[in-house]
């Protein structure tokens, strides 16, 4: 052990100065003037020499002067941080010539324990070494416990090298190995506040590898069945040989469209537009894919995953009339004009009691289909529209009752619109099989009632009577419009587990008028009034416009069609971004067949992370019908959703949905490496990089040797006792001298 030693003094400030300047003339003007003329040369020699030493010994209480001892550690604490982070997994780092291997190349994660374990031979017994892997936290590991370590950390946070100081009192220097991808560039800041060297040695090659990848993808998140979807994706080709490329989307597998793209440049982007038809509903899970090289070292980014939510493009809708009329002309209207449905509709050009000499397809305004078409084209419908017409009247046979059943349990809408005459005890319903499904029970007898009414709503809540979103405010709406006109004979009755949504009233009497029901997974709703159009009409003619009548039919199309809106159980996922440890809210709402707010429901969210593992979470119910649960995803990538609602012992619905769970920071996206920044780390703390193939055992021995020396607890000599008596005996030895040769 070397020492060297070294008094250090205080650094003299203004005041200090000035003060020995004072004191320095003080001194010379009293020692000069206080002696006699007749003494002697020497006599004035010694006495100038003793007032020198006592102002030498006043400067050392002023200058407070300390011995200080340099001393080299015997044994000095030194830190190992090997980066955990995904892109340590690279394998780029060449093999030592004395390993056979069939593999050129190793792990920078491998090669980095490999400098590890060398240190840890070689400086183990003159430094006190520890081990740590750092991602987005730090742990501690040793030589056994390594080998079932992996780089597998979504991101390198370098501030935990703050944590690592902290925990290890009195260490002396750090040892960073990493490829310098980092996600919080502030880590600098940091790094200059450590208080140790870091020395980085930087795993990989300087230049990037070649690689090719999806940088960015643009997609759609909603889509129309059989319309076409159009997917650009970004492909970057890096230092690989020009080469034609083959750009896939693919879904479970199978490739739905693909697309070949010649990079001309070893180094070059382009934009690649994929599009493909979607036929079916719902979710889809698709995946863009890229070919693999052997030249690669990262293949995680030559793949993309994007969810699409596939909806039907518009509400097909089968709308056959008896007769023409106001009702059937503003009700077409309203279809036509309306972007989400697709509009077939006929009406009859006269009334069954009408005598002509024409056949009745003949009366159509357009040819009207056969019985056959119409039974091989009902399930292309989402809705059948039937006012004021039964098709018995018109020599169709049951078989086309039959099918609109059969439409209707398996998911298909029907509305009809008739009064009393085709609804009533001698109506022609009365003979049709369609009267089981129907709201009301059409044979019970007609109640006698106003021949114009005003309609109140029922049932304000459901998705049909909502004209606006505030349940008071469309209260209020439907007393404004107008009155219907009718033939002064209601129903009476509805059917079992139907749902009267508005009424007439007249001298305390009521006479439901809008009926609603559920058949197993489709709804027929009926409505006894032909008259809405007086809605449009003088709203328009009172200048309010016609947007109440519109949206009374909006309404009606997708509770009958069963759209989205209507559903009894919808997911609702939040519309801010999913981060990975953090919280986010699952909300779901679930109705009754009313539509009105069930919170008695058994709510479930199932859930699929991007890996395929399946969690089950219950939901709290926080009445009124909303449901929620907190989820924390645990890694970036897609979660899909469904929300299950039981009650009564029995599956009341679901719905689906898909979130994406993300990071600020994509460690897969690029894997070169950045050893400026590792640079940058070093220069701050005091430290030196130096790439891994210039790395040694010796090399760091050399560099930590120069942070091996520290200072022994300093003497203050200004404290000193001795210091106090050397100034009391030559100011008593001045004091005796001056007076013996004064004679005194």
């Amino acid at each position: 052990m070397t020492n060297n030693a070294f008094i250090q003094i205080k650094t003299m400030d203004l005041w200090d100065v000035g003060f020995f300047f004072v004191l320095l003339g003080v001194f010379v003007y009293f020692t000069i003037r206080t002696w006699p003329q007749e003494w002697r040369a020497w006599k004035k020699t010694i006495l100038l020499g003793l007032r020198f030493l006592i102002l030498i010994f006043i400067m050392v209480l002023l200058l407070q002067p300390a011995f200080k001892m340099r001393v080299k550690s015997k044994s000095m604490p030194v830190a190992f941080v090997v980066d955990s982070s995904q892109s340590m997994g690279i394998s780029d780092v060449p093999l030592p010539q004395k390993q056979n291997s069939k593999s050129a190349s190793q792990t920078r994660w491998d090669a980095a324990l490999g400098c590890v374990f060398q240190a840890q031979e070689k400086l183990s017994e003159k430094y006190q070494l520890t081990y740590h892997t750092i991602d987005k936290g730090h742990k501690n590991f040793n030589k056994t416990s390594a080998a079932s370590l992996k780089p597998k950390g979504a991101l390198s946070d370098f501030s935990a090298l703050d944590k690592i100081v902290k925990d290890n009192n009195n260490l002396k220097a750090v040892v960073l190995l990493s490829d310098g991808r980092v996600a919080q560039r502030k880590t600098l800041s940091m790094a200059a506040r450590l208080g140790v060297p870091v020395y980085t040695v930087g795993m990989g090659q300087m230049k990037a590898p070649p690689d090719l990848k999806i940088e960015a993808v643009k997609a759609p998140q909603f889509a129309f069945k059989n319309t076409e979807v159009i997917v650009t994706a970004k492909v970057i080709s890096r230092r690989l040989p020009r080469k034609k490329i083959t750009v896939k989307i693919k879904e479970k597998g199978k490739t739905v469209c693909s697309r070949t793209v010649h990079l001309t440049n070893t180094s070059e982007s382009a934009d690649v537009q994929l599009s493909f038809v979607p036929h079916k509903t719902g979710w889809h899970k698709y995946q863009i894919t890229l070919p693999v090289y052997q030249e690669e070292k990262n293949i995680h980014n030559n793949k993309h995953v994007f969810y699409l939510d596939v909806a039907r493009d518009k509400i097909r809708v089968f709308y056959v009339s008896g007769r023409p009329g106001p009702q059937y002309a503003f009700l077409r209207e309203q279809l036509k004009t309306n972007p989400s449905v697709d509009l077939v509709s006929f009406v009859i050009l006269r009334d069954r009691q009408d005598v002509v000499n024409y056949t009745d397809k003949e009366l159509s305004l357009i040819p009207f289909p056969s019985q056959k078409e119409i039974l091989e084209e009902m399930d292309s419908y989402d809705v059948v529209i039937l006012e004021q017409f039964a098709f018995s009247q018109f020599g169709f046979s049951s078989a086309v009752d039959k099918a609109l059943i059969t439409f209707v349990r398996k998911g298909g809408g029907l509305l009809l619109i008739a009064d009393t005459t085709l609804l009533g005890p001698h109506g022609p319903y009365q003979k049709s099989l369609l009267k089981d499904i129907l709201p009301f029970n059409i044979n019970a007898a007609l109640k006698k009632g106003p021949f114009k009414y005003q309609l109140h709503p029922l049932a304000s809540h459901h998705p049909v009577m909502s004209l606006v979103d505030n349940r008071l405010d469309s209260d209020s709406l439907w007393k404004r419009l107008p009155f219907l006109q009718g033939n002064g004979l209601f129903l009476t009755t509805k059917s079992k587990g139907a749902l009267v949504l508005a009424e007439a009233r007249a001298q305390n009497q009521v006479y439901p008028v809008l009926a609603v029901k559920q058949k197993n997974k489709g709804r027929c709703m009926v409505l006894s009034s032909l008259n809405t159009w007086q809605w449009a009409l003088q709203e328009a003619g009172q200048g309010r416009g016609t947007w109440a009548y519109q949206r009374f039919w909006t309404n009606v199309m997708q509770w009958v069609s069963a759209s989205e809106d209507s559903h009894l159980v919808r997911l609702n996922l939040s519309g801010e971004a999913a981060f990975v440890g953090k919280e986010y809210l699952i909300h779901a709402m679930v109705r009754d067949q009313h539509h009105q707010g069930l919170a008695s429901a058994d709510v479930r969210a199932v859930i699929k992370d991007p890996h395929g593992k399946t969690m089950h979470y219950p939901m709290k119910s926080f009445g009124g019908g909303e449901y929620a649960v907190p989820f924390v995803p645990k890694d970036n990538g897609h979660y899909h959703v469904t929300v299950q609602a039981f009650y009564r012992q029995k599956k009341w619905g679901e719905d689906q949905g898909v979130f994406q769970s993300g990071r600020f920071w994509d460690e897969t996206r690029d894997m070169s490496t950045d050893f400026d920044f590792l640079t940058k780390i070093s220069e701050v703390t005091g430290g030196t990089f130096i790439p891994m193939s210039e790395w040694s055992p010796d090399y760091l021995k050399k560099e930590l040797d120069k942070n091996a020396w520290s200072l022994d607890s300093p003497v203050l000599l200004w404290q000193s006792s001795w210091v106090l008596w050397w100034l009391i005996v030559l100011l008593l030895v001045d004091w005796t001298l001056r007076r013996k040769w004064r004679g005194v």
